[in-house]
């Protein structure tokens, strides 16, 4: 901690023309810091309003403190923050936690806040859905505004879906609460949360199988334009799972996935048009075509059929 306030003063009072780019530097940093306090609703208590500039604030008023062991909860936070913002390596983002979490634990709303962005962003920690929760609501709880923005936003909803869904860094996988998270940002229409909720229904993740149910967030999605729900319900009309079996409408869906780069659903249009599936004329050109498109993203089943009809031309 003592080299880095060293680090900063240093910074901040060289007057050389290489310092002074450093100091404009320094400063753009403390300009954002005091940003995200303003957007933390942190007020300055009269005697720090009174300082001259950032600098003075951040190293004068909560350094000095902290280093005498005289450091307060706000003084902690204000470190915490700033180590969060010019931090260079892992030690200063595992410091900003440390300094984050000794309040935190002791009910300060802020660094509730910031501890759950730490775990939500990886910095300083594990990324970890249970945590971010945990520390958002805590902080919601408070009247932490910031904090009641994130549990109730579509992105962190589906984040933490997604984070339950796959058990990704610290986080216990978890299909019940991942379905959970998921049809809050679905509710809010979150196209992926979305394709994800009818995913489950599908394939019964956290809920029991419902292939009708999977149909209905499929299609929330697919008319949002979602090229993975398009081919889901391009499939589940092809094999007649929740909705009537229509190949028509199958390929109509898997045209939409196709045409936005969906390699698997490139195959499929592929093996409607080598068939003449679906009310599509067989075309060995235009089948041809899709296959190529899939298997320049490495679809193997695709270059397999463009090795088949290969074949087939050379007998």
């Amino acid at each position: 901690m003592r080299k880095l306030v060293f680090s900063v003063l240093v910074a901040v009072t060289t007057v050389t023309a290489w310092g002074q780019v450093n100091l404009m530097e320094v400063m753009d940093r403390r300009l954002k810091l005091f940003a995200q306090l303003a957007e933390d609703g942190i007020e300055l208590n009269e005697n720090v309003g009174k300082k001259k500039s950032a600098e003075d604030i951040i190293i004068d008023h909560h350094y000095a403190k902290i280093l005498n062991g005289r450091g307060n909860a706000d003084d902690y936070y204000f470190y915490g923050l700033l180590l969060l913002i010019i931090g260079k390596d892992a030690s200063e983002y595992r410091e900003a936690v440390e300094c984050l979490e000794k309040f935190a634990k002791q009910g300060h709303k802020g660094s509730q806040y910031r501890l759950g962005t730490c775990y939500e962003s990886g910095k300083g920690v594990t990324k970890d859905a249970t945590e971010i929760l945990k520390w958002y609501t805590k902080a919601a709880e408070q009247g932490h505004e910031k904090a009641k923005e994130k549990l109730n936003s579509a992105k962190t909803q589906w984040d933490l879906g997604a984070m339950f869904y796959d058990g990704a860094g610290a986080t216990k996988k978890d299909y019940a609460e991942a379905v959970k998270w998921f049809r809050k940002a679905a509710e809010q229409g979150h196209s992926d949360a979305q394709n994800m909720v009818g995913r489950c229904y599908k394939d019964g993740n956290g809920v029991t199988k419902d292939e009708a149910e999977a149909v209905k967030w499929f299609r929330k999605a697919a008319e949002q334009g979602n090229e993975f729900a398009q081919y889901w319900l391009g499939i589940c009309y092809a094999q007649g799972n929740g909705v009537q079996k229509d190949r028509v409408e199958a390929a109509k869906w898997y045209r939409k996935a196709a045409d936005q780069g969906h390699a698997t659903a490139q195959y499929s249009l592929g093996v409607y048009y080598r068939f003449g599936m679906g009310g599509l004329s067989e075309d060995k050109a235009e089948a041809t075509k899709w296959y190529k498109k899939a298997a320049g993203q490495g679809h193997e089943l695709s270059k397999k059929e463009l090795e088949e009809m290969a074949k087939e031309e050379a007998k």
